[in-house]
């Protein structure tokens, strides 16, 4: 509002719905099995982290939009995963 007389630092800036964005990537990354490459398995640790930072800025439709669809996949991927008997950590 104007009464701050400080600009506050730049992490601020990202919202409770990409850092929300960026948990349940990793979540549904945890849920899929580990690459067998262990360089491809270091990339898709970094992945979530990555796009949490690169897209906080698009509007919040658009991030609310991949969060509920991370997360309607991630139930999706349960009840595959319980239906074949896959064990689920």
């Amino acid at each position: 509002f104007g009464l701050i007389p400080w600009d506050p630092p730049s992490f601020l800036l990202i919202g409770v719905w990409p850092v929300a964005m960026g948990v349940s990537m990793w979540v549904q990354q945890k849920l899929n099995p580990t690459p067998p490459d262990p360089m491809q398995a270091k990339i898709f640790m970094f992945f979530p982290l990555f796009l949490t930072v690169i897209l906080a800025p698009f509007p919040a439709g658009l991030v609310i939009y991949w969060t509920i669809n991370n997360i309607l996949t991630m139930a999706q991927q349960l009840v595959i995963m319980k239906r074949t008997t896959v064990k689920t950590t």
